[in-house]
């Protein structure tokens, strides 16, 4: 089990919370790890720790966090203190190297820094950076092994031909400080396999990648489209993302396969929660029902089949996000949100090896929504139904930004000068089955485009504002020839009509240069995910099988579950424990007061007969059970 750490540029963090005491977990007077949460972490089981972590992570410079606390009196929790922190809890450290500060060579002192020995070998060259880390009170190396080049870069106006070159530089860097280490390298949050940034990095990359990083948040909630969705809708679609996130890990075991060939490129997930990123009515994110969310995410996460190295919730303390609240420093308790208790209790039921479960019982619908494909019905297989070729001319918004022409099928688009927008004025719409796969190819090339990059996006033809989902694939910047940009798109239970458009996101930098968009191909695709299984889990058992450990979640929202428990041979269940709460969306944090709602309280079981047991699995629950053999 894996966490994030944040760390803040001193710039953008008025009261030094995160870059003096990271986020609570740092005491700068005493210069220690702040024992209540370490404490806290251990219940945790946390077993990986990422920092910086998220987006600030590609402008913090390594170096400027450490060294003499005088040099540095606004960033006082540095990477020493975290790496000291990381020790008392007994994790792994992760690292994301950032992308638009350093280069490859202080990436290669950032290495030398952490597992060089302090012997004056100096093997990157300059500043002995072993004798800093000494001069900040550990002699021996960290041995660091986990590092990631950059977080969600396919967000950022950088092409994926710059970061695979960056990352393939880096790395050969790196490697030449401590071949020991691993560099991982970020796919995308989307389901586009047959062209896209992932395709890209696979192809360039694929042989030399030491790991692979994907950030699945699904579902998507804003607070501009939380009033759109009712609270049933969003707990439904809290519980109903498993089907989402087991079809995507599926796609990029098949895209690693496919383009690389590779039956050893795992992936770790450093970063996952539901992305509920809303105040009202209730802060979604740390509701009971987004627990049952991370529980089952856990759960996927555990099956062998998907290569997952590593999962690290977003994020541990304090912050929005944090599973943990309360400072310390002014006398604080520290109050465990719903989300904690998924990973002390997977801590407390998860053995040493994974055992085969067979789990029925009650099914549940959901039409879908929320980037999520619906629940209904029963599963069936992927089956293409044909492929269409768009021939009626694109449809245009009036473009007063540059000019925009159309000579055939073709849309010809000059940005003008130093202009920056948000292009979506070219786009194609098709009637649509419900509850389908569309899968559209637009052919397209670039010249001489900056300032950007430019793809294509599909979205229900009721728009943004009313469906808040919209997958894309812009990875597109420069001069690049004809060839396809495809995107994915499941229509939901009431769509009738979607559209593909051209799709631009601006930078920093002033735009311009020169795209085409031409033929349109749409593919449809007939394939369901059926309804939620309203319980699953997952069995474990310790090395020498005598104790088998079960989580259990009931992702059922108001009706407990009378359940029978059937094991070979004779066990007795000797602890069991559920986490539950008043409500789906009971939180342990109101305005102006903290209180436990949600909490692990214990469960009730009787044994019929040997082998037999009964429990009343209550709704809304993970639920934890230990069996000894007698």
């Amino acid at each position: 089990m894996g966490n994030n750490i944040i760390a803040y540029n001193p710039r953008y963090d008025a009261n030094a919370f995160v870059s003096n005491k990271g986020d609570g977990i740092w005491d700068p007077v005493s210069k220690q790890p702040v024992a209540q949460f370490v404490t806290i972490a251990k219940r945790a089981g946390i077993s990986f720790l990422r920092w910086p972590g998220g987006d600030e992570s590609r402008i913090l410079d390594w170096r400027l966090t450490v060294g003499p606390i005088g040099n540095r009196p606004r960033q006082q929790f540095g990477l020493p203190e975290f790496l000291t922190f990381c020790a008392s809890v007994g994790a792994q450290p992760v690292i994301t190297v950032a992308t638009s500060v350093g280069n490859s060579a202080s990436a290669a002192d950032l290495v030398e820094y952490l597992n060089a020995p302090d012997n004056g070998s100096n093997p990157n060259g300059g500043v002995d950076w072993a004798a800093v880390r000494r001069a900040d009170g550990h002699k021996a190396p960290w041995d660091v092994v986990w590092f990631e080049y950059g977080n969600e870069e396919f967000n950022t106006p950088r092409s994926v031909d710059d970061y695979v070159t960056n990352y393939l530089a880096y790395q050969t860097k790196m490697k030449g400080v401590d071949q020991k280490i691993k560099l991982g390298a970020v796919l995308d949050d989307s389901t586009n396999v047959d062209d896209g940034w992932s395709v890209t990095v696979l192809q360039r990359a694929g042989k030399q990648i030491d790991f692979a990083i994907v950030h699945p948040y699904i579902p998507k909630l804003n607070k501009a489209a939380v009033n759109k969705f009712h609270e049933q809708e969003v707990m439904l679609a809290a519980v109903s993302a498993d089907a989402d996130l087991i079809y995507r890990l599926g796609l990029y075991q098949d895209l690693i396969k496919r383009l690389t060939g590779r039956a050893d490129l795992h992936l770790a997930v450093t970063e996952y929660n539901g992305h509920f990123v809303q105040q009202d009515p209730v802060p979604y994110r740390q509701t009971l029902v987004n627990a049952l969310h991370n529980a089952d995410f856990v759960r996927v996460f555990l099956n062998p089949e998907f290569k997952v190295l590593f999962a690290n919730f977003w994020q541990f303390a304090n912050d929005y996000w944090g599973m943990v609240v309360g400072d310390t420093s002014k006398r604080e308790a520290l109050v465990p949100q719903a989300n904690f208790y998924v990973y002390e209790l997977y801590n407390n039921y998860l053995g040493d090896e994974l055992v085969k479960m067979d789990v029925s019982g009650p099914l549940f619908s959901f039409k879908g929504g929320m980037g999520l494909s619906s629940r209904i019905g029963t599963a069936s297989a992927r089956k293409s139904m044909g492929i269409q070729v768009l021939t009626k001319p694109w449809e245009q918004h009036l473009f007063k930004e540059g000019s925009q022409t159309q000579t055939g099928n073709i849309v010809s688009v000059d940005f003008k000068q130093g202009v920056n927008i948000n292009y979506y004025h070219a786009y194609k719409v098709i009637d649509v089955e419900p509850d389908t796969f569309y899968k559209f190819s637009v052919l397209m090339r670039t010249k001489d485009l900056k300032g950007g990059k430019i793809g294509i996006a599909v979205e229900d033809m009721r728009g943004w504002n009313q469906m808040f989902h919209q997958p894309f694939n812009i990875i597109r910047s420069g001069t690049t020839p004809w060839s396809w940009a495809t995107v994915e798109f499941k229509t939901l239970a009431d769509a009738k009509k979607i559209r593909v458009m051209a799709r631009l996101i601006g930078g920093a930098e002033p735009l311009s240069g020169h795209v085409e968009f031409g033929e349109v191909r749409v593919e449809k695709i007939k394939q369901s995910f059926g309804a939620v299984d309203a319980v699953v889990g997952t069995a474990s058992r310790n090395a020498n099988g005598d104790e088998v450990n079960l989580v259990l979640i009931n992702k059922n929202l108001s009706d407990a579950v009378d359940t029978t428990i059937q094991i070979e041979g004779d066990y007795r269940v000797v602890k069991a424990e559920t986490l539950t709460g008043p409500s789906p969306l009971a939180t342990n944090l109101k305005p102006g007061l903290m209180t436990e709602q949600i909490k692990i309280v214990p469960l009730l079981t009787e044994q019929q007969k040997p082998g037999f047991f009964m429990v009343k699995i209550p709704a809304s629950s993970v639920s934890g059970i230990k069996l000894k053999r007698i």
